[in-house]
Formats: C-alpha cells, structure tokens, sequence
C-alpha cells in the first residue's frame, strides 16, 4: 500500500494561500488593535476630564492650575496639575494613553512632568505668567464651552531632554523642540494621524491632526493679541481659554 504525501506542488499552494491570508488579516488585526487603543485612551481622558470638572465645583468654580506657583527655578518636587485632580481617580494610569507609541510614565511633580501622554491645554495652565501672578481660570470666564479644548494627546518623553508631555498647545506635533531649538508643547497623532480631544463641555472628539493646528499662514486679527492665530483652525477649537477674539 503506497503512503499518500503532498506532493511539492500542493506544498507550496498551501504555503501560498497561507501567506495571501495572513497579507490580508494581518493589517485587519492591527487597525483593531489601534482602534481599541484609541477607545481607552478616549475612555482615559473623559475620567480626566470627569475629575477636572469635579475639581472645578469643588474649588469655587476654579480649574486647576499647571503648576504650583512658586518662584524661578522651579524645584523638581512642584507639583503639577494630575496631583490636584488625583483626589477624583481611583487608578493613576487613566493619565497615559494605552497606545504608547512612546514610553509614558505618570508623574505629578515639575521633575516628571515630561512622561504624560495626555496633556492639558496650556491656556489653562498658564506657563506665561509670571510667578507672582495667580495662575487660575475660573469657569465664568470661558464661552463657547463646546469649542474649548482642556485635555489631549500628547508627545511624551523624558523631562530632562526638555519633553513637557504635561501640557499642550495645537503648534507642533510629535518633537520637544521646535527647529530654532526652542522647547514646544507638542501634541501626538498616535492614533492614525488622528488626536484625542477632551472639551470643556464634557465630550471627547477625535480629529484629524491637521484640522487642529492653525491654518497656514493664519495671522491674529488687527485688535487681537498675537496668540489668538491659534483658534484660527478649521476643527474651530478655542485654545486661548482667556481671550475672546473670535466668541
């Protein structure tokens, strides 16, 4: 009785029809992986915000500031603005997004600052007032709620090579300096090119990178503070919570 055995053919059939379907499954498995990823890190940033709003009513209607005011330099041991809202979150990890797409680390001092990956919009941190100013925004003072931008992805890194993951602004987009070697505020389009937004409203909303960012060649209006080229986006988000040039 002759043993029946594929032949070498059949062999590399199979081998090839194996290789067809892996071809094909394979980048269906990765986009649900990233899409899973980018739903717990909506789910993350939505219990951050929950936390910043609770702060907000028990604390006069007050957001928290970025950092402890204190003189120039800052101490390492400052504490940052995730230690004010810690009291609200149960698990600390809601503050790094799942994807880590870069090494993230939760940290709430200025010494750990740069690990975040989700990061709180810099308007309401204020880093641009001097020490003796109080750095505080009070919730009378905000319009167009559905417009404003308080939490979002983040680029993280180590803080010691000027990595500021803590806090955000629509400028730049994954890198800690800008080309003049200036220190930026970058946000991550870890998602597919796609970033994380959480508004002052209470919604999470994910956007295309380039809707977020000023448009090019966007200049503040004649009247308005020079800043205010950052509201100038076609996803029409309000960074600069204290200026009202276009409400």
């Amino acid at each position: 009785m002759k043993r029946s055995a594929f032949t070498l053919i059949e062999l590399l059939v199979v081998i090839a029809i194996i290789a067809i379907l892996a071809a094909i499954l394979f980048p269906v498995f990765a986009r649900a992986r990233q899409s899973a990823y980018r739903i717990a890190c909506v789910s993350n940033m939505n219990q951050i915000g929950k936390a910043i709003m609770m702060y907000v009513q028990d604390y006069n209607y007050t957001y928290p500031y970025g950092r402890w005011k204190v003189d120039e330099p800052i101490p390492d041991s400052t504490k940052v603005w995730p230690y004010w809202v810690d009291r609200y979150i149960k698990d600390k990890e809601v503050h790094l997004c799942p994807a880590k797409s870069r090494p993230t680390k939760y940290g709430d001092t200025w010494g750990t600052r740069g690990m975040l990956s989700i990061g709180y919009n810099i308007g309401f941190a204020a880093w641009y007032y001097l020490p003796s100013t109080p750095i505080i925004t009070k919730e009378k003072s905000l319009k167009r709620l559905t417009n404003v931008v308080v939490l979002c992805d983040s680029y993280p890194g180590p803080t010691i090579e000027n990595f500021v993951g803590y806090e955000v602004d629509n400028l730049a987009v994954n890198l800690p300096k800008d080309g003049g070697g200036n220190r930026v505020f970058a946000m991550s389009d870890r998602h597919n090119q796609n970033v994380n937004i959480y508004h002052c409203d209470g919604h999470v909303k994910g956007y295309r990178i380039e809707r977020v960012m000023p448009r090019a060649g966007a200049r503040a209006p004649q009247g308005c503070v020079g800043e205010a080229y950052r509201d100038m986006n076609d996803a029409e988000l309000k960074w600069l919570v204290w200026d009202h040039c276009f409400d």
